[in-house]
């Protein structure tokens, strides 16, 4: 068997942020959504959440801040975060805590949510790639510096998220680990063959295609 030894080795390239979403809109019972749907759960941030039942993803930064952060009354895990979104709009829970681009992925396609407050989490989306490629490493990572240079990365924010990029994405370094072994020579950009690249999150722009 083949060992293949992986690296956290890149790329500062979305910082990740929370978000306590309800179902409707607005903070307040006198104020719809437009799909007619009322949010009358009167939270408004974290503080409003003692006593409630709060749902998150199994393992994930919303649900252990759920735990330790809020006075919910139970935090309920689901296997995906649509999940906790479909049990809030069931009316099952109260509020969920979910990775900020799932809860702006779903008000855009079904409506019926609002964002009551976003938290920061400061912890960073990354890349993972073999030591024994320090080549496509920093070719990769120059690619990224030029997406922040010319301000592509920062319009994908605002397509995608509806956000600007943190500081510290476009401030901060594109590795998140210790440099690889030095190959001894430049980058060298590879035009023929296939990347293949995989994903966990399953919601735009990280599981899309474009030829």
């Amino acid at each position: 068997m083949t060992k293949i030894r992986i690296w956290s080795a890149l790329a500062l390239v979305l910082g990740l942020t929370a978000a306590v979403v309800v179902a409707g809109c607005g903070s307040s019972s006198d104020e719809t959504s437009s799909d007619g749907s009322t949010n009358t759960s009167g939270i408004a941030s974290v503080d409003d959440l003692g006593g409630k039942i709060v749902g998150a993803q199994d393992g994930t930064t919303g649900e252990t801040y759920a735990n330790d952060e809020t006075d919910a009354g139970e935090v309920r895990g689901f296997p995906e975060g649509p999940d906790a979104l479909a049990a809030l709009q069931t009316g099952q829970l109260d509020a969920v805590i979910i990775d900020q681009p799932v809860a702006v992925d779903a008000i855009d396609k079904q409506g019926g949510f609002e964002i009551v407050q976003e938290i920061t989490t400061n912890e960073l989306y990354g890349y993972a790639m073999s030591t024994d490629s320090p080549n496509l490493r920093a070719a990769v990572n120059g690619a990224l510096q030029e997406l922040k240079d010319d301000g592509t990365l920062s319009d994908l924010y605002q397509q995608y998220f509806k956000i600007d990029p943190p500081e510290s994405v476009l401030s901060g370094t594109n590795d998140l680990a210790d440099p690889a072994p030095d190959s001894g020579g430049e980058p060298e950009l590879i035009t023929d063959g296939t990347l293949t690249v995989g994903t966990d999150t399953p919601f735009p722009p990280f599981e899309i295609g474009q030829p």
